[in-house]
């Protein structure tokens, strides 16, 4: 037994200290009038259920390796803790850290471990070596970096079969990455004044750029029209040879969505976009010359304006 292990009880104390739990944990819940907020309705906790079953309709594996990148306090990690093997996640603040070990502890989730990591400066190959994850999760990430292309490139290393993302998205039909001021100061904020937010285009069109196979996108069936234009979960994934025909009608993958079906659908996202000229620009090389190079330009004078 390892000396001044704290008990389970005195885990729990420190756990109802803190008031302004951002994600619904069952101690939560069990204990509603010890808190002065939470954000514990339905937002959160809706997320992790389609989570949970976009997942389950990507990857057959019963038991796989997770690494969570800017995983806040592991809420969505530990919703499958009982299907991974190994997990790791990944934090740049001290607070959120903090709270992920502590629920780790309480929970007793042996098998996950938590590193403080920035991800805008992160050595993938440094820091993890040849250390590959089955699933790689990136939620509520994209629209909290300036370079999201950047930080895709490099979680795509790490990631064997599937990449997870769920992203607040712009209402843009073109593949466009909108700028915006963030307010760093309040809870659950980027570590970036200039952040990004992309469009439904933009994420297929990165993921492919990226290098993935595939990309999908999980469209469950009570999705409001505001949120499906506003938010969306998608999946970068690698055939690791198997045929696309085949890995598509195993899992069920549809073309397009169908607004006659009362059930959740996985989309494959095609891997073409034609731009306002006609011309058509497929996987990596869409990325030549308009979108990279415009984002590049409009980072750089955003970066000029901010040392003015």
């Amino acid at each position: 037994m390892i000396e001044n292990a704290k008990s389970k009880d005195e885990i729990f104390s420190e756990l109802i200290e803190i008031n302004d739990w951002k994600h619904p944990f069952d101690f939560i819940k069990d204990n509603l009038e010890k808190f002065e907020r939470s954000e514990l309705s339905d937002w959160n906790k809706w997320r992790a259920s389609v989570s949970l079953n976009a997942i389950e309709s990507v990857m057959d594996l019963d038991k796989y390796s997770l690494a969570d990148f800017a995983c806040n306090d592991g809420f969505f990690s530990f919703q499958i803790a009982d299907k991974v093997t190994k997990g790791f996640g990944f934090e740049a603040r001290d607070e959120a850290l903090r709270r992920a070990n502590l629920i780790k502890d309480y929970y007793g989730y042996k098998n996950f471990n938590f590193k403080k990591v920035d991800l805008r400066n992160f050595d993938m190959e440094k820091e993890l070596g040849t250390e590959v994850f089955d699933l790689s999760l990136c939620y509520g990430v994209l629209y909290h970096v300036t370079d999201p292309f950047q930080l895709l490139k490099n979680i795509k290393k790490v990631t064997k079969h599937a990449l997870s993302i769920s992203t607040f998205l712009n209402t843009y039909e073109e593949p466009v990455l909108t700028l915006y001021k963030e307010d760093i100061s309040m809870p659950g904020s980027g570590l970036e004044i200039i952040s990004t937010r992309p469009s439904y285009q933009a994420v297929i069109r990165m993921l492919y750029g990226v290098g993935f196979d595939l990309v999908l996108r999980y469209v469950p069936y009570k999705l409001s029209i505001c949120h499906h234009q506003h938010w969306g979960q998608f999946f970068g994934v690698n055939l690791r040879g198997k045929l696309e025909e085949e890995y598509c009608t195993k899992h069920n993958v549809r073309s397009e969505y169908n607004h006659s079906l009362k059930e959740d659908q996985l989309i494959l996202c095609n891997d073409v976009y034609e731009d306002y000229l006609g011309k058509a620009y497929k996987k990596t090389d869409y990325l030549k010359p308009s979108f990279r190079y415009l984002l590049g330009r409009a980072l750089n004078k955003m970066k000029r304006i901010m040392r003015l």
